[in-house]
């Protein structure tokens, strides 16, 4: 498969479309904030961290990769890969690939044709 790297603001245009897509049906509590990166070992990173400044807030980190997310479909399916982890944290459970992703994937697959695979 042949690598294309995508600028930073394609990647965020990209990005954007897919949390507008996906965003009602995962409904996440808290923001989202976005990293770009260039790594060749994922397509997509999700963490959740802490921000102190004026007040507490627990956000959504996800970091995608410029070198992977090349198109709006690869895009989407990273993207909801990442969101599910999101929730999953929201809901109270780990952020992994057992049951209730699964389940949130097939749901995905099945309102969206997206594939969110593992």
């Amino acid at each position: 498969m042949k690598k294309h790297t995508v600028s930073q603001q394609q990647l965020l245009m990209m990005a954007q479309a897919s949390i507008a897509r996906l965003g009602n049906f995962i409904d996440l509590n808290r923001p989202i904030v976005l990293k770009f990166s260039n790594a060749k070992s994922y397509f997509g990173k999700y963490e959740t961290e802490l921000i102190v400044a004026d007040t507490i807030e627990i956000v959504h980190i996800i970091t995608i990769s410029c070198i992977y997310n090349h198109s709006q479909s690869v895009m989407d399916a990273t993207m909801g890969h990442e969101m599910v982890h999101a929730k999953q944290i929201e809901c109270g459970d780990e952020a992994d690939h057992g049951e209730s992703y699964q389940d949130w994937r097939k749901e995905i697959y099945s309102n969206f044709g997206i594939d969110i695979d593992e």
